[in-house]
């Protein structure tokens, strides 16, 4: 049992911060308590690094109800630790391919372990962590920082990382005036690809005019069979194309065309959400007989 001044989360950077998932475990906790112990690096004597458990941590300092943490400690080196906070997270499947880069570049970067060594670590085949290593260091300093604080998704991340570096900005400020969604960003990064980099801040000014163009044209056999998934795309990007156009109107004379632009997009992002929430329960219901 450990006090919270015991605890300590130096490797944190090695997770990414999910907001969903911390409010969850966050509400678990001030519910139910304490369920499973967290897992803290042993040594001579406090504060223990944390390993495993960095959202069940981070919760008991936001609530300050426990006065203390069950904690599981292993007794390994700092190389071994690092790994083990990948690998006690695999089996669960919580733990994603950018932290699994994270750990790698850490090892590889600050350790100074070769790319070999750091594959006998894991019990990985060499190419593994060529892979996720490559993942990471493809992305600008920028992307990753909001990767690992969830303001980027690791989905979106890995569709960022195809850009060159000195692209990824921009497209990182188009993400969020339009707020993207990944199945469009990765729809956009191949469209970016697909032209010469002199165009791309043309494409990156009206995305939505393009992915519209593209949802309407789509006669791929997969939008064939999902009709209802192609509608849900054409009825989102296009309300969205209506609602910033409404806001592109914005003048000091017209604060009311500022306000129903902006509050038409919020309601439309509102109303693709229900939309496919509903369609995705249906379509289990209907595949579990229940329809």
């Amino acid at each position: 049992m450990l006090t919270l001044d015991e605890v300590a989360e130096g490797y944190g950077d090695l997770r990414l911060v999910s907001p969903r998932g911390q409010a969850r475990i966050k509400s678990s906790l001030a519910t139910y308590g304490q369920i499973s112990p967290i897992v803290v690096l042993g040594g001579d004597g406090p504060p223990y690094q944390v390993l495993d458990g960095f959202k069940r941590a981070r919760a008991a300092r936001e609530l300050q109800t426990l006065p203390f943490l069950s904690a599981r400690r292993l007794v390994i080196g700092k190389l071994a630790a690092k790994a083990a906070i990948v690998q006690l997270n695999q089996a669960s499947g919580s733990v994603s391919p950018i932290e699994e880069g994270l750990a790698i570049r850490s090892l590889v970067r600050d350790d100074g372990l070769i790319q070999l060594e750091v594959a006998a670590l894991f019990g990985r085949h060499p190419s593994w962590v060529c892979r996720r290593l490559a993942l990471v260091e493809r992305l600008c300093d920028e992307a990753l920082e909001r990767v690992r604080v969830g303001l980027v998704s690791p989905g979106v991340s890995r569709e960022i990382a195809k850009l060159p570096r000195g692209n990824q900005s921009m497209f990182l400020d188009c993400l969020d005036k339009h707020q993207l969604t990944c199945k469009e960003s990765a729809q956009l990064v191949t469209q970016l690809l697909a032209l010469p980099e002199g165009k791309w801040n043309e494409l990156l000014a009206t995305p939505l005019d393009a992915l519209g163009a593209a949802a309407l044209g789509d006669t791929a056999d997969g939008a064939r069979e999902r009709p209802l998934e192609g509608a849900l795309d054409r009825l989102s990007i296009h309300g969205r194309i209506v609602a910033q156009r409404l806001e592109a109107l914005t003048c000091p004379q017209t604060p009311l065309v500022v306000d129903a632009g902006a509050r038409t997009l919020v309601v439309w992002r509102r109303l693709g959400r229900a939309l496919r929430q509903l369609v995705e329960e249906t379509m289990k219901s209907t595949q579990g007989g229940e329809a």
